[in-house]
């Protein structure tokens, strides 16, 4: 089981930074966000993260929410949370 989480990660780390690579401009935002969803979280609480780093604006929030849930790496039921969480957990200690 362990082999299969450390490949799984290794794959969805890469497809991350694939995703973040075309996305320069708001990379930090993107990690910012991952970091907050680790936990699930309501779309305020993925506000004010982003606060600590840059203002963003109500809609440019909810793209960058809907552009991760498009590409599969947060999912929405009724609150913000990675998935699978196993996954980014080891993700997110590797980009840091």
């Amino acid at each position: 089981m362990e082999v299969f989480f450390d490949e799984g990660s290794k794959l969805v780390a890469e497809e991350f930074k694939n995703f973040i690579n075309y996305r320069q401009i708001a990379r930090k935002r993107y990690i910012e966000i991952m970091k907050t969803s680790i936990r699930p979280s309501r779309w305020i609480e993925v506000k004010r993260s982003l606060r600590i780093i840059t203002d963003v604006s109500d809609k440019q929030l909810s793209n960058y929410l809907k552009e991760l849930t498009y590409y599969g790496f947060i999912e929405k039921i009724m609150i913000y949370t990675l998935y699978p969480i196993l996954f980014w957990s080891r993700l997110l200690e590797g980009i840091m």
